[in-house]
């Protein structure tokens, strides 16, 4: 399976659905003190992911980041947790709309959403369609729920579960950012727990971070594009480092075989990783190609359609 067949279902799962069959007014109340918006420094990241899978060839993961979003005293001293947040909610339609469609900023207020009962879907979603359901507002609003992650994590669990592999969350370890510039983007960051069975039972083996990022047209806010990236694999804070080989049920060849379903979601990009220096190879792995890392043939994986899963 392809990273552009994750892109098509994730497109289906955001802008090319309508609103209301969407689980927006669910997750985005539910979610929204993990969203933050953020924008671009100007400067190079110093962290750079062990694979990058992409849709474009341009896509790449290079650049700083700081968060941008109005002050608001009354989140952090709000003891009313309704009211809270409500605030929040205000602060992340504000801000959002004063960047990609200032038009519709007079509609949004505390007041206005004072109005609207946030245990009802169906009310959160008529506040929302006001703006405009093939707006840049809702249009980004679409990409800010689960089954956005899920899309990607079904197919992660369907690939090692062919071994004795096992994926859980790290509970309270998601993030979303809305990334403001050229390029726009909205971006899952997760961490899971990456387990093992043995015979005395499952063994944790560390702890990986990943990323999902969908660009968008910043005319039409059209997704474009999307990129997955590794990030990082850590075993009490420190990174796990794959050798050339691997003892058998180790924690390498875990990590190994991680890195390696990654690397099977074909892609235009070459991921490559810098060559290790002493001093970096507790941090980093050795260059790899896609072109050079297939699966070996004694393991194979292989990812379920987007219509089996979802």
């Amino acid at each position: 399976m392809k990273i552009e067949t994750i892109h098509k279902d994730a497109v289906l799962l955001s802008v090319k659905r309508a609103l209301k069959d969407l689980p927006v007014a669910s997750d985005v109340p539910r979610l929204v003190s993990k969203i933050k918006i953020v924008k671009n420094t100007g400067k190079e990241s110093s962290r750079q992911p062990i694979v990058s899978v992409s849709t474009s060839k341009t896509t790449r993961y290079n650049n700083q980041y700081e968060p941008d979003m109005s002050e608001l005293s009354i989140i952090e001293t709000e003891s009313d947790e309704v009211l809270k947040q409500r605030y929040q909610l205000y602060r992340l339609f504000h801000d959002l709309a004063k960047r990609i469609q200032p038009d519709v900023l007079d509609y949004i207020s505390i007041d206005a959403l004072s109005q609207v009962d946030l245990d009802s879907h169906e009310a959160i979603n008529e506040y929302l369609e006001q703006f405009g359901e093939d707006k840049p507002l809702v249009r980004v609003l679409k990409s800010l729920h689960q089954s956005i992650v899920s899309n990607v994590l079904n197919k992660l669990r369907v690939a090692v579960n062919e071994t004795d592999i096992r994926l859980k969350d790290v509970r309270g370890q998601w993030e979303i950012l809305i990334k403001q510039g050229e390029p726009f983007s909205t971006c899952h960051r997760r961490k899971e727990q990456v387990f093992l069975k043995k015979e005395t039972g499952m063994e944790m083996q560390f702890q990986m971070e990943w990323e999902y990022e969908l660009f968008y047209d910043t005319v039409t806010f059209d997704v474009t594009s999307s990129a997955l990236y590794l990030l990082d694999m850590t075993r009490e804070n420190n990174t796990v480092v794959i050798p050339e080989k691997c003892e058998p049920g180790s924690v390498e060849e875990t990590a190994k075989i991680i890195r390696d379903c990654f690397l099977g979601l074909e892609s235009p990009v070459v991921a490559k990783i810098p060559k290790l220096s002493p001093r970096e190879k507790h941090a980093r792995f050795e260059s790899i190609s896609l072109a050079d890392s297939a699966p070996s043939k004694k393991r194979t994986f292989s990812f379920a359609s987007s219509e089996e899963e979802l």
